[in-house]
């Protein structure tokens, strides 16, 4: 069992360096990419139309292929290097994506 606390989680992803964010490509890292993506997208089968919160979003790869399936999606993440990225990725792409 973990003892960290929520506030030092956050500070932890808070505190990931640039690079390692600027190394998520479309379909997030390898994990994601060769585990989690395809199982996960057929699980939820089409999105397209449906209203999606990504909670933890991270630096929002798996918001944008949400958005890229049709749904309308909020993603939440409270460690601010990770929103920053989403946030920016948005801007330049204009999915609709709200990113808090």
């Amino acid at each position: 069992m973990s003892t960290m606390s929520n506030s030092e989680a956050i500070a932890a992803w808070s505190a990931m360096p640039t690079d390692a964010i600027e190394a998520y490509d479309d379909q997030g890292d390898f994990p994601k990419r060769h585990l989690m993506n395809g199982n996960l997208l057929r699980m939820l089968g089409s999105v397209d139309g449906r209203k999606v919160l990504d909670a933890g979003s991270g630096e929002g790869y798996l918001s944008r292929l949400l958005a890229e399936g049709g749904a309308e999606v909020v993603g939440v993440e409270p460690a601010a290097a990770l929103l920053a990225r989403a946030q920016r990725m948005e801007q330049e792409r204009r999915q609709g994506i709200r990113f808090v």
